[in-house]
């Protein structure tokens, strides 16, 4: 309840300030000058509230902005991470198509060697029953 004695002496100050003017026919010169000075401080309080305003909506525009091109960035990297993977994928796929195809030369080859190994023992022996 701190600001309670400070809300008082608020109202009591406007109250004075801009109290009715029926109450005072005459005001003082301090009246008149405290008035102008009210009034004047009215005013700069209305210019910076408008001024915070002005800034407040271009500092949302901006922030507006930012998020904008933050999305578009996630989006293109997204795109550009998608476009690695299947990239990568083909890659993969060649490897393992590469290395299908060298387990069937190799398993050809030794085919073909070991049927060329068993023709030679066949024509060595021949060639000893021969002898």
């Amino acid at each position: 309840m701190a600001w309670l004695p400070v809300v008082t002496g608020c109202f009591w100050l406007a109250s004075k300030l801009f109290g009715s003017r029926h109450s005072d026919p005459n005001p003082t010169y301090a009246a008149i000058e405290a008035r102008k000075w009210a009034e004047a401080e009215r005013d700069r309080a209305i210019r910076d509230l408008n001024g915070m305003r002005a800034q407040v909506a271009q500092l949302v525009q901006s922030m507006q902005a930012m998020q904008n091109r933050t999305l578009q960035f996630q989006q293109e990297a997204m795109l550009a991470s998608v476009a690695a993977q299947q990239k990568t994928q083909e890659k993969m796929r060649a490897m393992v198509d590469a290395e299908r195809a060298a387990n069937v030369a190799r398993f050809a080859a030794e085919s073909a060697a070991r049927l060329a190994m068993e023709e030679s023992k066949a024509k060595a022996q021949e060639a000893e029953a021969e002898v």
